[in-house]
Parts: structure tokens; sequence; C-alpha cells
């Protein structure tokens, strides 16, 4: 997670890019449903990406509760929010929700990300995510050099990226 944090704000600096976070909370993991819920509960205080990276700082010991209420209270959650708010249908549902749009999407590991369709399974280096992310904004802007509009450049592209084009 370290390695990206320089890169995500300059990427979409600008508007250039936009960067959405889907839990992907992976049966093989057995503590990746408990990790998505209680960074779902952080979100709705407005802490996801604190959450999110002191999470991946701790990964090896995320084994029981007391990871998570410690993380909490580090970050100044209310604790009660917190529980009940882990616990809750809603962030269930939501988080059950977007591992199943992972699934559908064949992201089989984690981190995996999408850039105008194209999937890139595992870490990799900033500098490549960066890279990529070059190459298809040059190439969206070289469609709507020829007259495409934005969203009919970003369209194609995905398409042609996609392994699994509608």
């Amino acid at each position: 997670a370290e390695n990206f944090k320089p890169l995500i704000p300059d990427a979409v600096k600008g508007g250039d890019v936009l960067f959405v976070f889907k839990n992907n909370a992976l049966d093989m993991h057995k503590y990746a449903k408990t990790a998505a819920l209680a960074a779902r509960a952080a979100h709705l205080q407005g802490k996801f990406w604190d959450f999110h990276d002191k999470l991946f700082d701790n990964m090896r010991v995320l084994k029981d509760d007391d990871t998570y209420t410690g993380i909490a209270a580090g970050l100044d959650l209310d604790a009660a929010r917190f529980a009940s708010d882990r616990a809750s249908d809603a962030v269930v549902k939501r988080v059950e929700a977007e591992s199943a749009i992972a699934f559908e999407l064949e992201a089989k590991g984690t981190p995996s990300f999408f850039i105008n369709g194209k999937k890139q399974v595992g870490w990799g280096s900033a500098q490549g995510l960066a890279r990529m992310i070059d190459r298809e904004k040059a190439a969206v802007e070289k469609l709507m050099a020829g007259g495409k509009s934005r969203e009919d450049a970003l369209k194609e592209r995905i398409t042609l990226n996609s392994e699994k084009p509608e």
C-alpha cells in the first residue's frame, strides 16, 4: 500500500483518472471478509483510506477482533457505531455485492486493477501502474483528437482492453 500512496493523488489530480475501490473478500483468505466489513464501517465515519492503510500495515495480525477495534480506536472512530456498522445488514450486503462484482470480472487476486478494462492482478510497481495509466490516457486523447467524444473514446478503449468485450 505504501508504494501507491504518492501515485493515486497525482493520478487523480486534474480529473484525468477515476479511481474506484471495491472490496474483494476472497474466500481463500479467512480474514478478508472481516477486514472488508471493518474497512466499510470505517468508511461510514469518513476514515476508509486511513483504515485501509492500517489494515495493510498490520495484515499479519488480522486474526482477531482486537486488531480492528484497535485500529478504529487509533483513528478516533466512534467505537459503538463502528461495532454496529460492521455487523449491519447494509455493510454486509455491500461487501458481498462488491465481492460478487470482483468474481464476475474474474479479479482472482488482490489487488486487481482495471485500467480502461485492462486487468492487472498484483502489486506490480507504482511506476508500472503509472505507465499503464499514461498509455491509456494517450490512447483516449488520440481517439478524441480524431473526433470521438471522451465518452466514446473511453468506451472504445474499455471494449478493446476487456478480456470479455460486451
